[in-house]
């Protein structure tokens, strides 16, 4: 273990190397256990599989250092390690006060890459910053591209249905390059 880790490998993929020691020897084992409780027979290409596999996502899971999805990753190692996730891709905005008889809808989702767990979100706020409307909700597997179809749906239901349809203009605030701001 301490020959493993004073090995120098290439700079960025310490936390990958490191992982890998501990991978390979839970896979050995598990694997041993397979042959020596269960009969099964020893499978050299399918153990190297899942060491590969565990390892990506062990090392996803516990740092999420890429932007790379699994799969990528697993087909393609080299590549998909070497696109580190961004600290925070998004730009900083700042509140800025309405005009009167507007209302605005701040809607976003949290979903990863293609299909995953995914959530929506969103603050109804007033001319004076004031918190109307929120929500947040699970809206179970989807591609962050319907997510955000969702989370704006569901700012326009909330907002028809509330007490200040009628009064009040909205505006859909949404971080998506894929919807349109429309006032």
């Amino acid at each position: 273990m301490i020959m493993w880790n004073a090995t120098k490998v290439v700079l960025g993929s310490d936390k990958i190397w490191k992982t890998t020691v501990f991978v390979i020897t839970w896979t050995i084992w598990i694997g041993r256990n397979e042959v020596v409780f269960h009969n099964k027979v020893w499978d050299k290409e399918l153990i190297w599989e899942l060491i590969k596999l565990r390892v990506i996502i062990w090392v996803n899971a516990r740092w999420q250092i890429t932007s790379s999805s699994i799969l990528d990753i697993y087909r393609y190692p080299v590549e998909g390690f070497n696109q580190l996730r961004e600290m925070d891709p998004r730009p900083q905005t700042v509140w800025e006060k309405l005009e009167a008889g507007k209302v605005k809808f701040n809607v976003d989702k949290a979903a990863i890459e293609c299909l995953s767990e995914a959530g929506i979100g969103g603050l109804l706020r007033n001319e004076k910053g004031e918190i109307l409307i929120r929500f947040s909700k699970t809206i179970g597997m989807r591609d962050s591209n319907l997510a955000e179809y969702l989370g704006i749906r569901e700012a326009f239901i909330l907002f028809s249905n509330s007490i200040w349809a009628n009064n009040y203009s909205l505006i859909i605030k949404s971080d998506s390059r894929n919807f349109h701001q429309v006032d």
